[in-house]
């Protein structure tokens, strides 16, 4: 919940050294339980200070190691060329600088679209537990480019961590693309895709389709036409939660 406060500041993390933003006295005691849990997971990057005199709620970010240099950033390259597990994906994100690795031209980003699969794979799940676990979300630039990588790999694994990222995107209509949007309607009816790669489909259809009643409409039709006798478990309740938001969703049109 915290990491909401810094994106009316950035695209996908705050990219400057520091700011300061003042919160109502109404909301000093919420927002301060909030920030106390985020400096308990995330020490490094930010500081609280409370101003008595307004009343009022100051969060500084910080950056005590510094711009990823060059040396850092082929180190980062060479751990993510290797076989690496969930804990060695923890470990790097622990690591990570969230301004450095996570700005459009951080190093961590760019390594998402390298031209060696594993690395970028690897790259993309580093980045799939930064994102998550701190309630951030992507550009529409950032959201675009994803969009046209997931579109254009070949790598399985990659495009499901991909498709992952991108559950952190706020679609509209700037961001909308027919062709991804077709790519998630087939995909999520598709027999040979992944469980998981099927959900994900099927939540970002949604996603994409919310400023649209005909797509709603279009969504609904093929998501009712799945029969639920031969979806998994995990499938038969993605269905059935799209469902009930396309449901919502519809209501507000009428």
């Amino acid at each position: 919940m915290y990491a909401a406060f810094l994106l009316p500041f950035s695209p996908l993390v705050h990219t400057s050294p520091a700011f300061s933003m003042e919160i109502p006295a109404s909301q000093v005691r919420k927002i301060r339980c909030r920030y106390a849990y985020a400096c308990l997971r995330l020490p490094n990057c930010f500081a609280i200070q409370e101003d008595s005199r307004i009343l009022a709620l100051r969060i500084r970010t910080m950056d005590r190691r510094g711009p990823m240099t060059e040396r850092t950033s082929d180190e980062l390259r060479e751990k993510l060329c290797k076989r690496i597990n969930r804990d060695k994906v923890l470990a790097i994100y622990q690591s990570c600088d969230l301004r450095d690795a996570l700005s459009d031209d951080g190093r961590l980003w760019r390594l998402v679209f390298d031209a060696d699969e594993r690395v970028a794979a690897h790259a993309a799940w580093v980045i799939s537990h930064l994102v998550d676990r701190n309630r951030l979300y992507l550009s529409t630039d950032q959201t675009v480019n994803l969009i046209e990588e997931v579109l254009s790999t070949v790598h399985e694994t990659k495009r499901r961590l991909l498709l992952s990222v991108l559950m952190h995107a706020n679609f509209g209509a700037e961001t909308f693309r027919p062709v991804f949007f077709d790519h998630c309607m087939k995909t999520m009816t598709s027999a040979e895709a992944s469980v998981a790669v099927r959900v994900l489909c099927m939540k970002l259809a949604y996603a994409q389709c919310r400023f649209s009643a005909d797509l709603l409409a279009e969504l609904r039709a093929t998501v009712e036409l799945m029969s639920p006798s031969s979806l998994s478990p995990g499938l038969r309740a993605a269905r059935r939660n799209v469902l009930a938001d396309i449901s919502h969703a519809l209501s507000k049109f009428s």
